[in-house]
């Protein structure tokens, strides 16, 4: 009777050595889980702010494009006179947008 109570106290203390190291893996694993959730989160704000520079940074290019269109559009249409400009300085603006866009933008194709 000693015998198959030791016997069976055996296995429970096995069963219950097995339970722990579950448990154990069962913790490790929630906390590698909260690791890569926080990880991820920066990764995400991270992508985030880059984002939101990349659209803002567009959007006041993009405004400055529309200034020049218009700008260029109401001098072409005769509302703003270009006389208020010396020729010289036209040609070097325009020779300055050129040149811009030629680093900036290689793949546009003007016309001569």
């Amino acid at each position: 009777m000693v015998a198959t109570f030791k016997l069976q106290q055996d296995r429970m203390d096995n069963a219950f050595q097995i339970l722990g190291e579950f448990r154990k893996t069962i913790r490790q694993m929630q906390q590698r889980f909260m690791q890569a959730r926080v990880i991820r989160g920066r990764g995400e704000r991270m992508l985030q702010a880059l984002m939101i520079r990349f659209i803002s940074n567009n959007t006041v290019q993009l405004s400055k494009i529309v200034a020049l269109y218009n700008g260029v559009q109401a001098l072409m249409s005769g509302q703003i006179s270009h006389f208020i400009l010396p020729h010289f300085t036209l040609v070097d603006v325009l020779n300055h947008v050129q040149r811009h866009l030629d680093e900036t933008q290689p793949h546009t194709v003007h016309s001569s």
